[in-house]
């Protein structure tokens, strides 16, 4: 990894991780829709969201929960997010990049399959990036209206509106807060009512942060979904490890415990909505089966980026 230049003495981040797979972060990747890969557009993207198979044939591990769920937004509609979980292993697959959690290892490997590429995550290398990420964010809030300009001109209308509200004073603080880990804990309470999503019948959870509603959750007992605690450990697992770089919002890895508190049984969100980014996802089917070991492994042929370390 490098640091490419923005202009001047001034310098960016080239690619920072997308080391928590918030559903936020995936939706506004998303929302900014696709460009040629090694554009300083999509370096910044990367840097500023976070938003980041082995064709060997392995033989079946034993079974363990596969849930899919359908993406709903803005350029996105049709797309799905997929976990695959064992209890020490878990693959995220979301539009666009993977996450394999590795409990036996103490690690998480963030990879971009478009590329190629990954890079691999331990609780040592997500204080790295979270230094890094804190000096991208003090280059953004000292970049000149000029560079600002030179930016902006090189990027598709979507992604320059969501590049203009980061650069408010309100947007770069709370992005430095996201990616430094700084940001207060969400709050969750019951917004009343319920409701069905698909072949789901749900409560309704308000997701709260700093006062202001964040999004909403529609939320099944676990039995409801056929699965135990036990099937949901892994992925229970790979929030625990994930926690100090956690998204903004709730995930529905996000905060498992907390809603069980509120509503008083063991329970998973079926149906997700955040209004800022008009992003919906719905749960389409759980499954219990064999899982390929391979689905665990980084590929042969994906070569390793190192984390960037502050400068």
């Amino acid at each position: 990894m490098h640091w490419g230049s923005l202009g001047g003495d001034k310098q960016v981040v080239d690619g920072l991780p997308s080391w928590a797979p918030s559903i936020i972060a995936v939706a506004v990747a998303l929302s900014l829709g696709p460009e040629p890969p090694d554009s300083l557009e999509n370096k910044m993207r990367r840097s500023v969201f976070a938003v980041v198979l082995s064709t060997t044939v392995a033989a079946p591990a034993l079974a363990g929960t596969v849930i899919t769920s359908e993406v709903s937004a803005p350029n996105v509609a049709g797309h799905s997010i997929v976990y695959y979980i064992e209890p020490d292993r878990v693959r995220m697959e979301y539009p666009g990049h993977i996450v394999i959690f590795r409990g036996d290892q103490d690690a998480e490997y963030m990879l971009a399959p478009t590329e190629k590429k990954f890079r691999r995550m331990t609780p040592e290398t997500m204080k790295q990036s979270a230094a890094a990420a804190t000096k991208m964010f003090e280059l953004l809030r000292s970049m000149s209206p000029e560079q600002r300009a030179q930016l902006e001109k090189r990027m598709p209308p979507e992604q320059r509106a969501q590049f203009e509200k980061i650069m408010t004073p309100e947007g770069l603080a709370q992005g430095e807060k996201i990616m430094t880990g700084q940001t207060p804990k969400s709050e969750y309470r019951k917004s009343g009512g319920t409701a069905s999503f698909g072949k789901w019948r749900c409560e309704r959870v308000e997701v709260v942060k700093d006062g202001k509603p964040r999004s909403t959750l529609c939320v099944a007992a676990i039995s409801d979904l056929g699965l135990t605690e036990d099937d949901l450990s892994g992925l229970r697992r790979a929030a625990a490890f994930m926690e100090p770089i956690a998204g903004a919002v709730a995930d529905p890895i996000d905060g498992l415990h907390s809603i069980e508190e509120v509503v008083g049984y063991v329970a998973y969100p079926v149906h997700v909505e955040i209004p800022a980014v008009e992003m919906q996802t719905t749960i389409k089917t759980v499954e219990t089966k064999p899982l390929a070991a391979d689905l665990f492994e980084v590929p042969a042929d994906y070569q390793e980026e190192s984390v960037p370390a502050p400068r």
